[in-house]
């Protein structure tokens, strides 16, 4: 079984040179693979001392900012353990996707084509 990996940190290799802020960015890992994505957060020089680096989250007035961390390992933790014989199948792109909202619409399906299977399926219902 492959296990896949979340990360949050601070990328100072891409701290933007007009208003001098750092960028938060997640990372995820699976089977050697990784693919990251920058948080709509960015710090000033004076609030990186906020950012806790072990325990990958905000202290003091920066506290705001851990929703951003909560929904992404929120949903992250849904897929790797609710769904857990699914995340097998996903690749880390795939993860991401899922976890900031881009999957692609073709994995859901519709109650249509549910009723539809399950007529075709099912000798109790009429056709």
């Amino acid at each position: 079984m492959s296990t896949a990996s979340i990360k949050f940190y601070l990328n100072k290799s891409k701290k933007s040179k007009k208003g001098n802020k750092t960028p938060i960015y997640m990372r995820i890992t699976k089977n050697r693979q990784k693919v990251e994505y920058r948080l709509p957060i960015s710090l000033n020089e004076r609030d990186i001392n906020q950012w806790d680096e072990m325990q990958e989250r905000f202290i003091g007035a920066q506290l705001p900012n851990n929703r951003f961390i909560d929904k992404y390992k929120s949903e992250f933790n849904d897929i790797a353990y609710l769904t857990c014989t699914k995340i097998n199948s996903l690749s880390a792109k795939e993860i991401l996707n899922k976890i900031t909202g881009k999957a692609k619409v073709e994995d859901e399906i519709s109650v249509l084509q549910y009723f539809g299977n399950s007529a075709q399926t099912d000798p109790s219902i009429p056709h």
